[in-house]
C-alpha cells in the first residue's frame, strides 16, 4: 500500500532547460494538465509531497497554493519528469503489493527513477523492479507526445466537460467535424469557427473564447480563460495553458500558460514558458532546409537529436519585438527582450537585451519591473523565491 507519493526532481534536471530555470520537473504542462496535477487525478486517495532544491520547491508551493504534508511510512519517491498513466500505476501497485515486506527501487531503461520505502522499525530487504516509464528527458520531447497526451488526459477531465455534436451544437454558425469535441463552463465560440476533431479530440476549457473564422484541428487543448483570436489557424497537437492569447498559425506547440502570441506569424514544434509575449509577425523555423536532424544547444553542451522538427524552446518572461525570426532548434532563456534584424542565434542566454551583435545583458531590476507589470494585469505577482531563482540565473549569465 502506498500512503504518500513524493514527486522529486531527477538528477539531470538541468536537461529540462530553459523550463528548469524557474520550475521543478513535475510542473511542466503537457496535454491538458501540468504533470503534478495528472498524478493527483490518477491517485486521488494518495497524499502528495514535493521535493526539489529549496528555492524551486518553495516557489512552486507558493505559486500553486500547495503545502507539503508530513509522511512517515509506505512512501513512493518518483522522478517528476515521468508522465503517469493507468498502466504505470498498476505496474507499481502490483510490485508493492507482491513485495509487501521489501523496499523497492524501480528502474526504467537501466536508470533508477523511483523508490518505495516502508520506513518500518525492521530493516527491509531491498529489490529492484524494471518498469515501463514515459519520461521527459528534454523539454522538446513534450512536443512529440502532446497529441496522444491530450487524448489520454481527456479520460481524467471528461467528467466536468460537455460533449457537443452537430445535432446538439449550441454554438450558432460553427462547424463541427468528428464527435470528440468537448467544452467546459461558459465557453464562447463565435460564428464561422471550424472544429475538426477527425484526427483527435478538441477540448475548449472553462471561460475560453474562440473568435470568428478560426480553425482548430485536433488533437488540441484550449486552456481556461484562453483567447483564440479571429482567423487563427491551430493545427494538430497544440496545447495552451490558462490565460493565453493565441493568433496566427501554430502547429505542435505547447504554451505553459499566461503567454501571448496574438498576431500573425508562424510558430511550430515549440515549447513556450509562462509570461512570454511575441510581437506581431514573429516567426520560427522548425525544419532545416537540408532536412537533417537537429542539434540542440543547452548551457555548456550540445545535444544531438534524432528529430527533423524542433522549433523554439522559450523561457519564462521573454518578449520579442515585431517581425522577429527564430532559427530551427533555438533555446532561449528567461527575461530576454529580443529585437534584431535577421535570425537570432540558436542559443540565446537569459536576460539578453537585443539578440544580435552588440547585445547587452538586461538590467535585473528592469527585468523584474517588466515581469511584475505584466503579471499585475492578470492579478499575479512574483514571489520572493522566484525572484531569488531569477537573481541566481542573472548572476550565472552575467559573470
Amino acid at each position: 500500500m502506498i500512503n504518500t507519493i513524493v514527486l522529486r526532481d531527477p538528477q539531470d534536471l538541468e536537461n529540462l532547460y530553459p523550463f528548469s530555470i524557474l520550475h521543478p520537473s513535475y510542473e511542466f504542462f503537457c496535454g491538458c494538465l501540468k504533470n503534478y496535477e495528472r498524478w493527483k487525478l490518477l491517485l486521488p486517495d494518495v497524499s502528495f509531497a514535493y521535493e526539489s532544491d529549496e528555492l524551486r520547491k518553495s516557489s512552486f508551493l507558493e505559486r500553486n497554493k500547495l503545502a507539503n504534508p508530513e509522511f512517515d511510512k509506505n512512501v513512493l519517491f518518483i522522478d517528476g519528469n515521468i508522465i503517469p498513466d493507468f498502466a504505470l500505476i498498476e505496474e507499481i501497485k502490483f510490485a508493492v503489493s507482491a513485495n509487501h515486506s521489501k523496499d523497492i527501487s524501480f528502474s526504467s531503461k537501466g536508470k533508477i527513477v523511483a523508490e518505495f520505502k516502508q520506513f518500518s522499525d525492521k530493516e527491509s530487504e531491498k529489490i529492484n523492479v524494471e518498469i515501463e516509464a514515459k519520461t521527459i528527458n528534454y523539454i522538446w520531447e513534450i512536443i512529440d507526445i502532446n497529441g496522444n497526451q491530450i487524448n489520454n488526459d481527456l479520460l481524467l477531465i471528461k467528467g466536468r466537460l460537455q460533449q457537443i455534436k452537430n445535432i446538439t451544437n449550441p454554438y450558432f454558425g460553427t462547424h463541427l467535424i468528428g464527435s470528440e469535441i468537448y467544452v467546459g463552463r461558459d465557453v464562447e465560440i463565435m460564428p464561422g469557427v471550424v472544429l475538426d476533431a477527425s484526427k483527435g479530440a478538441i477540448i475548449i476549457d472553462d471561460e475560453a473564447k474562440v473568435m470568428a473564422n478560426s480553425v482548430i484541428f485536433g488533437p488540441a487543448y484550449i486552456g481556461k480563460k484562453t483567447l483564440i483570436k479571429a482567423i487563427a489557424k491551430i493545427y494538430e497537437n497544440c496545447s495552451f495553458g490558462e490565460y493565453c492569447k493565441v493568433g496566427g498559425e501554430l502547429e505542435a506547440v505547447v504554451f505553459q500558460g499566461y503567454s501571448n502570441k496574438q498576431h500573425e506569424g508562424f510558430l511550430g514544434h515549440s515549447f513556450v514558458g509562462e509570461w512570454v509575449n511575441f510581437g506581431a509577425d514573429t516567426n520560427n523555423s522548425d525544419l532545416k532546409n537540408t532536412y537533417s536532424n537537429i542539434v540542440m544547444r543547452l548551457p555548456g553542451k550540445r545535444v544531438p537529436t534524432d528529430k527533423m522538427f524542433i522549433g523554439l524552446m522559450a523561457g519564462d518572461h521573454t518578449k520579442t519585438a515585431i517581425n522577429m525570426q527564430f532559427t530551427t532548434g533555438t533555446t532561449c532563456g528567461i527575461h530576454c527582450n529580443l529585437f534584431h534584424s535577421g535570425f537570432f542565434p540558436s542559443q540565446i542566454p537569459s536576460f539578453t537585451w537585443g539578440g544580435g551583435e552588440g547585445s547587452k545583458t538586461h538590467t535585473f531590476e528592469q527585468a523584474i519591473e517588466t515581469a511584475q507589470a505584466m503579471m499585475k494585469r492578470r492579478g499575479k505577482s512574483l514571489n520572493e523565491f522566484e525572484i531569488a531563482l531569477m537573481k541566481a540565473e542573472y548572476e550565472r549569465v552575467s559573470s
